[in-house]
């Protein structure tokens, strides 16, 4: 069992966090939402709710974030933050974390639950795909392929898109409309793999998995930690 933490330890740790953004502008937004390009210094995002922007502060599926007022679901932001000094992705969601603290007056508890998600598993054959060597270049995509240096987690992120999304391959009909769940990692692999897959024939991640990477994906209930929002603020306006 996962205990419950104490509401303003958590929000009070995140206000704590040594560095935080230097200036931080937030404001409503359109829904559709984007992200500005890598830049050691800004952290840019267009179109995010709150529940959004807690479940990429934390690295979790947004299924994962639960409780709080209605607007947590519908109400998009925009956020321009800068930083001090060059900050890397994982500091960025440090300071992520704070300022959703800070400008929310975010409080949330986590506990021990379960949701249907995909569960992103090794299928009977083995996989066919294999960890770089030392020195290895990053492998390259031909024309309507995805490659990628990844670990499993990362590929299941980007397997969620293409799941709850429709991407049919130039030509493919519309894909049937799959269950919107979000995908997790129950591989057991750690580490980085070298990862190509064909996505010029078919998008349909339930048909390719297995065959081009020796993976599965099998609906089932998976155990999770949940982020339940005790309080959350609208922002002042900037």
């Amino acid at each position: 069992m996962i205990p419950r933490a104490p509401i303003l330890v958590l929000a009070a740790a995140a206000a704590a966090f040594g560095q935080s953004f230097e200036v931080a502008s937030i404001k409503p937004s359109s829904p559709a939402g984007s992200h500005a390009p890598n830049d050691p210094l800004t952290l840019s995002i267009w179109g995010a709710t709150l529940k959004l922007l807690i479940a990429q502060a934390y690295d979790v599926p947004i299924e994962q974030v639960s409780g709080g007022p209605a607007w947590t679901d519908s109400d998009r932001f925009e956020i321009v933050a800068k930083a001090a000094s060059p900050a890397t992705q994982s500091q960025k969601m440090e300071m992520l974390r704070a300022l959703l603290a800070d400008r929310f007056q975010l409080k949330f508890h986590r506990q021990p639950g379960t949701l249907r998600a995909y569960a992103l598993v090794v299928a009977k054959g083995g996989i066919k795909f294999h960890a770089p060597k030392e020195g290895d270049p990053p492998p390259v995509a031909a024309p309507g392929a995805l490659a990628l240096r990844a670990g499993m987690k990362q590929l299941a992120s980007i397997i969620a898109i293409y799941v709850t999304g429709n991407f049919p391959a130039p030509g493919e009909p519309p894909l049937s409309e799959p269950e919107r769940l979000p995908v997790v990692d129950r591989t057991g692999l750690t580490g980085a793999y070298d990862i190509v897959i064909d996505l010029h024939r078919s998008r349909d991640w339930f048909a390719i998995l297995e065959p081009q990477l020796g993976l599965k994906l099998e609906p089932q209930k998976v155990a999770m930690e949940m982020f339940i929002i005790d309080n959350a603020m609208r922002p002042s306006a900037n």
